[in-house]
């Protein structure tokens, strides 16, 4: 009985883990708008600035961490070995203290020339400072996060990150009005505008500062409400003969680094195109910030799917039954384009009320946001091939294929840029090649491996026409209904009826049967109305 109601808790525990990057990406979507309505685009640039160096340095120290030390930990608490694990979490959090003292304490150090180097002005200096504290404690997080998930306890790390978001959020109102005295001040003692739109950008990343401060000591609270367990745990393993520090250390970083760099190829290419831009003194760039936010959802689903898939596939792949593998992979596909191709469709349609609506009617983000529509959808099934391509243990093979995306999306942004588009349009234009050719080679070497053959006409075909006939929809009720009701009335209205158009449209052509339904998100809603009409 224990064990039922252990493995019970668990799945309601993965299920709000499920759960909770959504929660996160509606609080950074309000705090989004917050700050573009108090700052305005050249606030913004300094915030996107900011926040593509910290993501960046966080990609490359600690984003991978909670799933490689998770699996690791795990792995070891299987086999009784409570010591090895409880090592390898101490020993991991040591390694991380130590990169990011080599990286973070330099840079905050040599913030000015650093920012003169990088964006050509001082100014960055002050917020990048502020970034480089925000990494330090999001970094820390991730280790606790990664030893609690290999103890099969993800809640916390899911509880932490929506209170770093939901804290950033408040501490952002809060700091607005001081960082924009401060900003005043500043602006009026050096004479440059400048300084002021700086330090109001200091506040959304001072924000993210203090949410990443509360949120690590959260996590640490839990880490000492545990302790008696884990005391007794190790207790218990005294008899067992502890792995070295080195070893473990060894088998972390093999499987680390390579998943590390995976995860480096899209924020090492953005940085280095913003920084690129901020030297051609293009400052559409930091928009695309506003652009990857709002098709957020659209990556949360890949990750999501593409995950779910990927640990299916491990065991079947095992077992070498290549039919379940074709079956899995054909679902998937089919629910993946189901999900992400309508949110794309939508948005193209109405980029112009989104803009209205929350961001002071931006006609540059405005077709920023008609061109991610297409980005967005080939960096889905990117994620989803890199995916599984790891899964099949071509480690050697991803890591060639990310060298070369690298050079190739930097050597498409300089083509594109220098041939008279704006910085962002190029940038989102560069993800939507690289993503391109990655997936068509990844899918290719996919197809090879397990002999998949994909149902062209109900994988793509009729989804992407259902999405097509909903966005035309869309697109005539914001002619007809923007000026009479507004921009959030207009699309809270045409989301309802094009998702209900699109659902029917998805039942009549017959995309899925029957008992695929049940595997769909929320798909209770459009199974009950399949069952209505009689389909």
């Amino acid at each position: 009985m224990d064990g039922r109601k252990k493995r019970a808790n668990y799945m309601k525990q993965g299920g709000l883990k499920m759960y909770a990057p959504w929660v996160i990406w509606l609080i950074a979507l309000i705090k989004m708008i917050y700050l573009y309505a108090q700052i305005g685009q050249k606030g913004i640039t300094f915030y996107a600035a900011a926040l593509f160096t910290v993501l960046f340095v966080f990609v490359l120290t600690a984003a991978v961490i909670p799933d490689v030390l998770g699996r690791m930990v795990y792995f070891q608490k299987s086999r009784d070995c409570s010591r090895n694990a409880h090592r390898l979490y101490h020993t991991v959090m040591i390694l991380t203290l130590v990169v990011l003292l080599l990286i973070c304490v330099p840079g905050f150090l040599l913030a000015e020339p650093l920012s003169r180097a990088l964006f050509g002005t001082v100014q960055y200096a002050f917020p990048l400072q502020v970034g480089l504290i925000a990494v330090c404690f999001l970094a820390l997080q991730q280790c606790m996060k990664g030893y609690l998930e290999g103890n099969s306890i993800p809640l916390p790390g899911s509880l932490s990150g929506i209170v770093t978001a939901l804290v950033s959020l408040i501490t952002t109102i809060c700091l607005k009005n001081v960082c924009s005295g401060a900003g005043t001040r500043a602006a009026a003692v050096f004479r440059q505008e400048d300084y002021y739109y700086a330090y109001a950008a200091v506040c959304g990343i001072g924000g993210l500062a203090v949410g990443a401060f509360l949120g690590f000591l959260f996590l640490l609270f839990v880490m000492l409400l545990l302790r008696r367990t884990i005391r007794a745990e190790l207790k218990a393993d005294e008899t067992r003969s502890p792995e070295s520090r080195k070893n473990l250390l060894t088998d972390y970083l093999l499987l680390y680094l390579p998943q590390m760099f995976h995860e480096l190829l899209f924020s090492a290419l953005a940085f280095v195109c913003m920084v690129y831009a901020f030297h051609k003194g293009d400052v559409t760039m930091p928009l695309v910030l506003l652009v990857f936010i709002l098709y957020m959802p659209v990556v949360l689903y890949a990750q999501q799917l593409s995950g779910y898939l990927a640990r299916q596939l491990r065991v079947i792949l095992k077992k070498q039954d290549y039919q379940h593998a074709r079956e899995r992979m054909a679902v998937m596909g089919k629910i993946l384009l189901y999900l992400i191709l309508p949110v794309c469709a939508f948005l193209l349609a109405q980029a112009n009320v989104v803009s209205a609506a929350f961001f002071d009617e931006n006609k540059e983000l405005t077709q920023l946001v008609q061109t991610g529509c297409i980005m967005a959808v080939f960096l889905a099934l990117a994620i989803c091939a890199r995916k599984l391509l790891s899964v099949m243990q071509r480690q050697l093979l991803c890591n060639g294929l990310t060298v070369v995306a690298l050079f190739a999306g930097f050597w498409f942004f300089t083509l594109l840029s220098g041939s008279g588009r704006h910085a962002g349009k190029a940038f989102l234009q560069t993800i939507f090649l690289t993503a391109l050719c990655l997936s068509l080679a990844e899918f290719a070497m996919i197809c090879k491996r397990v002999r998949f053959r994909a149902d062209l006409l109900r994988m793509i075909v009729f989804p992407l026409v259902s999405a097509a006939l909903a966005g035309v929809v869309a697109f005539l009720m914001q002619l007809l209904l923007l000026k009479s009701l507004g921009g959030i009335m207009t699309l809270l209205l045409s989301a309802v009826i094009c998702y209900v158009l699109y659902q029917v449209l998805i039942i009549f052509l017959g995309v899925f049967q029957k008992h695929e339904w049940r595997q769909i998100p929320f798909g209770s809603l459009p199974e009950l109305l399949a069952r209505k009409l009689g389909r």
